[in-house]
């Protein structure tokens, strides 16, 4: 058991957990200004709820009313969650890969389904996902 631990540790990849959190925040700090707009352009105005403002009288009431930070108001637990998902994701996909090919050596691409899937990666991508 003591080896087989030791085999999973030296998988394991700090390098592709930190890479996925950056991935996951980045995600979500190029998209929360549009989700905010898109969320706000599905809200009725109260005054006449048939009339919705364009997206771009929409940013710039938000921008008005709130300078920058408005676009990304309630964001830090979307960051977190995406960094952290993300960070998960590539990981244990990193994690897996590693470990299959330490496990079972390279796969040989004669050896791929139809030419080019890697069953290490359809592997790793599964066990990712989850």
């Amino acid at each position: 058991i003591i080896s087989h631990f030791h085999v999973i540790m030296n998988t394991i990849s700090v390098e592709s957990f930190v890479a996925g959190f950056a991935y996951g925040g980045m995600t979500v700090l190029v998209g929360q200004p549009f989700e905010t707009l898109k969320t706000l352009a599905q809200v009725p105005t109260s005054t006449n709820p048939a009339a919705k403002p364009s997206l771009l009288q929409s940013a710039r009431n938000l921008y008005n009313a709130g300078g920058f930070r408005a676009f990304y108001r309630g964001g830090v637990p979307l960051l977190m969650g995406g960094g952290l998902m993300r960070s998960a994701q590539f990981g244990v996909y990193s994690s897996v890969v590693k470990n299959l090919e330490h496990r079972y050596g390279p796969t040989e691409p004669n050896a791929y389904y139809f030419g080019c899937i890697n069953p290490h990666v359809v592997v790793a991508g599964f066990f990712g996902g989850i």
